[in-house]
């Protein structure tokens, strides 16, 4: 038996699903362009995760353009695993990937705990000015798989020193 349960919080719909058989649980709940959605839940046992892009910024530490996406999660299981793909992307002329990332963390979610993915992670590194733009892919990879997730950052132009 499917349960769905619906909660709307300002412009936020979170929905959280109780599902057999460890069938995943949609949560296309989207806060604008930066944030959106992502869940597990087997029987009784769930978690849902926000992830947000942060806009393009220069980092003198790592010598780039980066941006990152921080994940948020909660829910009744312990602690879930969270893969994120991210891609820095050069926006307007001569655009296309520009850098990378792939990165597996484990986030505690009882108490809304969040962990923070950086794009570039080693690599290429976007060392020129122009408009920039970041894209992450994210899913919770366990205790079980749940659904994937994506969250894009607004274009920002970045002035390298």
């Amino acid at each position: 038996m499917l349960r769905t349960a619906v909660t709307a919080t300002a412009a936020v719909v979170i929905l959280a699903v109780s599902a057999p058989l460890g069938q995943a649980a949609e949560a296309g709940a989207d806060r604008g362009a930066t944030a959106r959605e992502f869940a597990v839940a087997r029987g009784t046992r769930w978690a849902v995760c926000t992830a947000r892009a942060e806009a393009p910024r220069w980092s003198r530490s790592a010598g780039s353009v980066v941006y990152t996406t921080r994940v948020t999660c909660r829910g009744n299981i312990n602690r879930v695993r969270v893969h994120v793909i991210g891609r820095l992307v050069r926006s307007g002329g001569g655009g296309g990937t520009v850098a990378t990332s792939d990165e597996f963390k484990v986030i505690t979610t009882t108490n809304g705990g969040t962990a923070t993915y950086d794009t570039p992670r080693g690599g290429a590194k976007a060392r020129r000015s122009g408009t920039f733009r970041g894209s992450s892919v994210v899913q919770i990879t366990a205790p079980m798989r749940g659904t994937r997730g994506t969250a894009s950052s607004k274009a920002q132009y970045v002035r390298v020193p």
